[in-house]
């Protein structure tokens, strides 16, 4: 009988070590499904993170080529309003040929 008892004490022992065993698993369990989700999380704002810097490169790259157009056409306005009686003859040439460049573009993009 003090055999059965020792048993059964040592059944309950061993059968609460289980337990604690189970608990320590499922908390485990939980602490690694939370640093999974916060993981997830973070992988989640990089990407929205990367996608705004490539969001901006895009409209850097959209104002830079719009400044560059801009600087064309005051280049092309400048040059349309050039007087070129007063000009060498040569650097007359240069300037009507670019003026008729310029106004075949414009002929064009119409």
């Amino acid at each position: 009988m003090k055999e059965k008892k020792m048993t059964n004490s040592n059944s309950l022992v061993v059968l609460n070590e289980i337990k604690e065993i189970r608990k320590s698993k499922i908390l485990f369990m939980q602490e690694a499904h939370d640093h999974d989700n916060k993981m997830s999380c973070l992988r989640q704002s990089e990407v929205h993170l990367r996608q705004d810097e490539v969001r901006i490169q895009k409209d850097k790259v959209l104002l830079e080529q719009e400044k560059i157009q801009n600087e064309e056409k005051k280049e092309e306005r400048r040059i349309m309003t050039l007087n070129t009686i007063t000009m060498y003859p040569m650097l007359q040439q240069y300037y009507l040929q670019r003026q008729m460049k310029i106004l075949a573009s414009r002929a064009r993009k119409n």
